[in-house]
């Protein structure tokens, strides 16, 4: 899912659809900070807060989305595991909203993950706009750190696919990698930005696929994946051979 999302709805339809801090999340009037939360081992609450800096109320609702990743990409299912207090709140224009977050019991060695997802919901006490209004929604990830935490792991596989190259990272860490500024380089100094300007994560114990557009490689060939893992600041740098 991506980061932020915005919602168009004609003004005669109603449509709605311990942290640590990288910088407030802004969509058009209204933000969330943190970007994003990291629970700590033993620990089961936590706290964000909303604040609308448009000149109008809002009204915006909050909820929570257990977080999958499978080969046939992201997955978010209603979780029963998070607890979030208030679940909708209409703020005024510079109202600063405290929003606290539990999490049920459910211990693993792996951290668990999930999505807040906030939602731009129509004022009913508002006057009905002229013309389309844009409805804003932001997708914040939490993270629940697992019994046994350990750093991301990552193994890097390619093959031969129409069009390019098949590009694969399992995690056999128990905690997520956040991946930035990822490019594959080929021998003959061909290089490809792998998802430019966003951010990829890879979750605990999963695969990610990624579809290269780098025709007319050849199998057996020497590929190298460079970038950042943002989650913990690593540095990558890894060879593949391409298999057929």
């Amino acid at each position: 899912m991506r980061a932020l999302i915005a919602v168009l709805v004609a003004s005669t339809v109603a449509t709605g659809m311990g942290a640590a801090i990288s910088g407030p999340a802004a969509a058009g009037a209204f933000e969330i900070a943190p970007t994003t939360i990291d629970i700590a081992p033993g620990a089961d609450r936590a706290v964000f807060y909303i604040t609308n800096h448009g000149s109008q109320p809002i009204v915006v609702q909050i909820q929570g989305f257990d977080w999958r990743q499978t080969d046939g990409g992201e997955q978010l299912d209603r979780s029963d595991a998070l607890t979030i207090s208030p679940p909708m709140a209409r703020l005024v224009p510079e109202r600063r909203q405290t929003v606290r977050l539990a999490i049920g019991p459910g211990a693993a060695p792996a951290e668990r993950s999930f999505r807040l997802v906030a939602s731009e919901l129509p004022d009913p006490q508002a006057t009905a706009p002229q013309g389309v209004r844009v409805l804003l929604q932001l997708s914040v990830p939490v993270f629940a750190a697992g019994t046994h935490p350990t750093p991301a792991r990552l193994t890097w596989s390619a093959v031969q696919s129409p069009g390019g190259i098949s590009l694969a990272a399992r995690n056999t860490g128990t905690r997520h990698a956040k991946l930035m500024e990822m490019f594959v380089t080929t021998a003959d100094g061909a290089k490809i930005a792998l998802a430019p300007g966003t951010i990829s994560y890879v979750l605990a114990g999963v695969s990610r696929r990624w579809a290269v557009a780098l025709p007319g490689r050849r199998a057996g060939e020497t590929l190298r994946i460079t970038g950042l893992d943002d989650s913990d600041g690593t540095t990558i740098g890894a060879p593949i051979t391409l298999a057929p």
